[in-house]
């Protein structure tokens, strides 16, 4: 049996550019390409874990998700 792909990525300057914020929200725009990379691997059957060194309260952790 195959072992399906297992991705860590962070989430801080390669899924969202936070230097790139739209006035009011505190989590910037995608970074290019990096939503159509990461739907290919799922699209693969991999396996992919967001990391950030930010999530650290439960608020974060939400934030993240909702902007996934």
């Amino acid at each position: 049996m195959d072992t399906p792909l297992r991705l860590a990525i962070d989430f801080d300057g390669v899924i969202h550019n936070p230097l790139d914020r739209e006035p009011g929200y505190k989590l910037g725009k995608p970074v290019d390409g990096a939503f159509e990379a990461l739907w290919d691997y799922h699209n693969q059957g991999a396996i992919i874990v967001i990391h950030s060194v930010w999530a650290d309260t439960e608020q974060k952790v939400k934030a993240i998700s909702e902007w996934c």
